[in-house]
Order: C-alpha cells, then structure tokens, then sequence
C-alpha cells in the first residue's frame, strides 16, 4: 500500500449535488474527504471501479483540515453532520501514520460540529478522550457497518475488513465511555448474506455491544455494477446469476437516481422481519433508501445530534400519513422551517410536480388536484404493489 499526500480543491462535498436518491432520502448529506482508496477491498466498493488501484495507492487529502476550519471560523450557525467515512474508512491504516482524521476531529471539537464516523477499525480508541468530548455534547455518533457474520462470506464480499469480533470488541469498549453507537447491516446480499437467523445473530451481537440503532438496506445495482459483480459471481457463485436478474431486472424497480433495487416484496418481507427482531431487542430501526417508512422508528442515522438537518422523504411521509393528503405549497412551507436553499425549494417541486418525488415508495401514491396540482396520498402501508 502507497499513501499519496494530496490537495482537493473541495474537500468538504455536498452529496446530493452528485444523487438524486441522496438529495431524497438523507437528512444529512454533508462529507469530509479524508482519505481516497482504502485496503478492505469490499465487493460493493464504488471507488474499485472509479480506480483499479484503489486498494494500493491511498490518497490522503492533506489540506482537509485546513479548509474545514476554514469553513467553521465563517460559519453562522452549525452545519449538517459531516460524515467521515462516506468516500472510505476514516481509521484505515494510513491514519495510523498521517493522523488527518484525527486532526478533523481536533477542530469539530473547537468548533462544536457534529459529525458521524462510519468505521470498522479499532484505531478509533486512540482518539476516545476527543470522541468523548464531543459525545458529551451530542455532537458525535458512531456508525459501524457490516454485511454479514460469516466468516467465509466476510473474506468474500468485505475483503480484507477487520474481523467481526474484532469490530464487536472496540464498540463494547466505546459503549463503555457512552458513545452513541449505530449498527448498519449493509448491503445485504440476496441469497449470500439474507439468512434469517445470521441477521438475527448479527443484530444481537450488535445489540450486546451497546448499539442504540439499526440501519439495513439491500444491494443497489448499478449497469456498471452489475457487470463487474456478475463476472465475480460466474466464478465463486454461478448459480446467483440467473436469481439476480430476475430479483433485480425482472421484478425488481429502478430508483429516480438509476439503481436497480431488488423485488419490492422481497426486500419488505426481510426488512419487516429484521423490523420487528429490532423492536424485540428494545433497538429503534431505520433502512436505507429503501421507501419502507413504515418500518421504521426513527430516522435512517438513528441518532440526531445536536445539528443542522434537511427535511427528506420520511418527514415529509410523516406529514402525508397525519394528514392523509400534501400539496407541493405545504410541502414547502414544511421546508422553510429548516431553512433551505432557493435550489431545494426549486428541486422539491420540480420532483413532486413530476409526480416522482415518492417514487419506489410503495405506500405513497400521487393524483392529480384541479386546484392544488399533484397531491401525494397514503395507499397503504405493507409494501405491496
């Protein structure tokens, strides 16, 4: 592995300037670049197919810290949570070295913003005292993702990630100083790593560990994708082929932003069961751009920091289910509360005038108005077609 020191033009990014699907469902949508390339090796990874040696060749972006506080001096108020760990893990090996993760979290300290760390490295206890911190304050949330407990299956689809156990221990140990802690079970891979009784093991071990919060959500397919994983599969697992096609392609629907999600019924069955296994283990739940609203018992992070959010999708499903019907007009007066941008207000009724905005989302159903335009409407709320 070759650790490269680089400058970005813009290393604090806006996400849902780059998805729609983003823009939609994410509270949240505010990134660090820390670190570019990362050595797990994920099968999911999208970086492996932006870069052939995104394991090898790791890119630390050096002036990161710089423009952040740069940003925060001038800042009027808190920002939205910046996710550390949407481009790659933030306590990867590099961090060891170039302590750039470190240096970030020494200047939200400073200036009081919050952040979530998306990691499965243990070298985050070396920055517990400054987690800590920020935690007291509700400024901080840990999120640890996982695809599945199977050892062999972890080899194949997470690569060289750290062991489960060893992802197990360190979250014990940040429950223990009282860091709030959220698991996500993502991507599930349909037919690998869908066992009912492996998620139930999973969601108890995390459960045990001090997890507050579960975030699950299926494999998304993109074309680009989907060709890389099929010439994965005809080697280990030729049998999946035909079965992907036809759960994705077949049956399956495709997202406003051009992802293929799995067969609706599918992915409602699975996640109602996880649902309900969380609610058994006193664990609020969420999915992930999954439109399944009615699943959850809190918003997809799980946890709300003291920080700046976007109204999204499950607000505004929240608003249809209490008063039965929305027009885009009430839709938006909802969203100056937040304070949105002349651009969101622009977007929010570009989609809903399309009549796409709640796409996929099977329980929400649009009709045309004669005086208020499209009206969104509760159909119901059991995921069916």
């Amino acid at each position: 592995m070759r650790i490269v020191e680089v400058q970005d033009q813009n290393p604090v990014e806006m996400l849902d300037e780059r998805d729609v699907d983003i823009w939609r469902y994410c509270p949240h949508r505010l990134a660090v670049k820390i670190y570019l390339g990362c050595p797990y090796r994920c099968l999911h990874c999208p970086g492996r197919l932006k870069r052939r040696d995104y394991d090898k060749r790791i890119l630390a972006v050096i002036n990161a810290p710089i423009v952040l506080e740069h940003r925060l001096m001038s800042a009027k108020s808190h920002m939205q949570p910046a996710n550390l760990g949407f481009f790659s893990d933030p306590y990867q090996l590099a961090e060891e070295e170039i302590e750039l993760t470190r240096c970030v979290l020494e200047i939200f300290r400073k200036y009081e913003q919050p952040s979530f760390i998306i990691t499965k490295s243990k070298l985050i206890l070396r920055d517990l005292e400054i987690i800590s911190d920020l935690a007291s304050k509700k400024l901080i949330a840990v999120v640890v993702p996982s695809s599945t407990i199977d050892k062999n299956l972890r080899r194949f689809i997470e690569g060289r990630s750290p062991p489960f156990d060893e992802i197990i221990e360190f979250m014990h140990q940040l429950h223990e100083e009282k860091i709030p802690l959220v698991a996500r079970i993502a991507p599930i891979y349909p037919f690998l790593t869908d066992d009912d009784n492996s998620l139930r093991e999973m969601i108890q071990a995390f459960a045990d560990a001090g997890a507050s919060h579960i975030t699950a959500g299926f494999l998304k397919v993109s074309k680009r994708f989907w060709r890389f994983l099929e010439e994965v599969f005809s080697r280990r697992f030729p049998d999946l082929i035909p079965k992907y096609r036809s759960l994705y392609f077949r049956r399956g629907v495709r997202s406003l932003s051009g992802l293929r999600l799995a067969d609706s019924k599918y992915r409602y069955r699975k996640l109602s069961m996880l649902a309900q296994f969380c609610k058994q283990n006193k664990l609020t739940f969420g999915t992930c751009k999954e439109g399944f609203f009615a699943l959850h018992t809190n918003i997809c992070s799980g946890i709300r920091l003291r920080a700046r959010y976007y109204p999204c999708l499950y607000d505004y499903w929240n608003l249809i289910v209490k008063r039965g019907a929305v027009s885009v007009d009430e839709a938006i007066h909802i969203a100056r509360a937040y304070r949105v941008s002349g651009r969101y207000k622009w977007t929010l009724r570009r989609l809903w005038q399309e009549g796409t905005f709640f796409k996929e989302v099977n329980d929400i159903t649009a009709k045309e108005h004669i005086e208020k335009g499209i009206l969104y409407e509760v159909v119901s709320a059991d995921g069916k077609d």
